[in-house]
């Protein structure tokens, strides 16, 4: 990843649930100056040998993936951010990203996103 971040390094180190160590990196082209609606919401699943493609899930599972990987101070969600939560979920595509090389990842979203 440092290839197409190189500021990565300074990005905070942050622990989940599953006590695995992990960097949200964003580039700044990336975010806009107000926020948008989300289009889409894509799970990954990184697999040696793995084809990249894209296949459908239901918007349950799609909640259940987000919830799981979720992290709350207290470690609950308010109701105002569940409501959110599912507002989105719900109006986005969902998705499962399955891939072994990164670049094919990429490739595959963006002709898939457009």
């Amino acid at each position: 990843m440092a290839e197409r971040y190189p500021d990565l390094d300074a990005v905070p180190v942050c622990r989940r649930p599953d006590r695995r160590r992990v960097r949200f990196a964003v580039p700044s082209e990336v975010v806009p100056s107000s926020p948008i609606p989300i289009g889409y919401a894509i799970q990954l699943r990184r697999g040696r040998d793995a084809k990249a493609c894209l296949e459908p899930i239901d918007p349950a599972s799609a909640l259940r993936v987000l919830l799981n990987g979720a992290f709350a101070p207290g470690r609950e969600l308010s109701g105002s951010a569940f409501d959110t939560l599912t507002e989105v979920i719900g109006s986005a595509g969902t998705y499962c990203l399955n891939y072994s090389k990164l670049d094919d990842a990429v490739e595959l979203i963006t002709k898939a996103c457009r």
